[in-house]
Order: structure tokens, then sequence, then C-alpha cells
């Protein structure tokens, strides 16, 4: 049994070839397609899975945000002279 993730699966499940899911859990997004399970690729799609706002702080909507200071919270940058979390 696979336990890693690699470039082609996800714990032995395929990866979809494109972002419609179809089921959620706590590893992300899925599909069933052609009688199978395959796991959306949240870097392909661009999916904002992981970051919520931190004590009234709002996620960075820039492309590539520079970390400016790392806390238990997450890794933070500022963004028009404003905290930041970095998703």
């Amino acid at each position: 049994a696979q336990s890693e993730e690699t470039e082609d699966t996800f714990y032995g499940y395929p990866y979809c070839t494109g972002c419609e899911s179809s089921y959620t859990d706590e590893f992300g997004d899925w599909n069933y397609v052609n009688n199978d399970w395959c796991k959306v690729k949240d870097s392909q799609c661009n999916k904002d899975v992981s970051c919520e706002p931190v004590n009234g702080f709002p996620c960075c909507e820039g492309p590539s945000p520079q970390v400016e200071y790392v806390d238990f919270d997450g890794e933070w940058s500022k963004e028009n002279d404003n905290w930041c979390i970095i998703n």
C-alpha cells in the first residue's frame, strides 16, 4: 500500500485531469470518474483550501507574498501595509 503523495498519485489514487469535484474530505476534493475515485490536484486547480482568516487578519491575495514573519498561526506577509496570513 502506498502511503506517500507522488507526482502522479495521492495515496495510490490517481490525480484527476480536471478540477471538478463530487466529494470533499480532510485530504481535499475528489471526483468519481470512469468507475474510480481520483484526487483533485490542489496546486493545479488553484484551490485555497487551507487559508482561513486568523484573529481578524485576512488571507493574502497576491500571487506570491513574501514571508515577513512566522508564528504558531502560520506565515505572515503585508499587503497595503496591513498584515495578512499566507495560505
